[in-house]
């Protein structure tokens, strides 16, 4: 009889012990798809944060180049300008001497 009460106390302890085993396992799947989805969403991330990288490292040379290309004409722009005065230089000493001739010419 005592045999039968252990037996049946064994089982039910076996019995518990399967429905823990059960639940601990069934956590263990639960925490790995919540970890592989999180890791596919953190990949996800990365790549659209290596995207927005991309994307800024090229509008970084867009905007380095106008830079260069700004220098390039202001300096330009700087010689077209010392160009103009010297010719504008020329033109009013030309004019002042036109006018100095003039003068004489009157005067004679």
């Amino acid at each position: 009889c005592n045999y039968n009460i252990d037996r049946i106390v064994l089982s039910e302890q076996h019995e518990h012990e399967q429905h823990v085993i059960s639940n601990q396992l069934q956590e263990a799947h639960d925490k790995h798809v919540s970890y592989e989805n999180t890791l596919e969403e953190n990949t996800r991330h990365i790549e659209i944060i290596t995207k927005h990288e991309e994307l800024l490292q090229h509008l970084l040379d867009l905007a380095y180049q106008d830079i260069q290309d700004l220098e390039s004409s202001s300096g330009l722009v700087e010689e077209e300008l010392k160009d103009a005065k010297q010719h504008i230089e020329l033109l009013h000493d030309s004019n002042k001497q036109q006018g100095v001739e003039n003068s004489q010419t009157l005067d004679a």
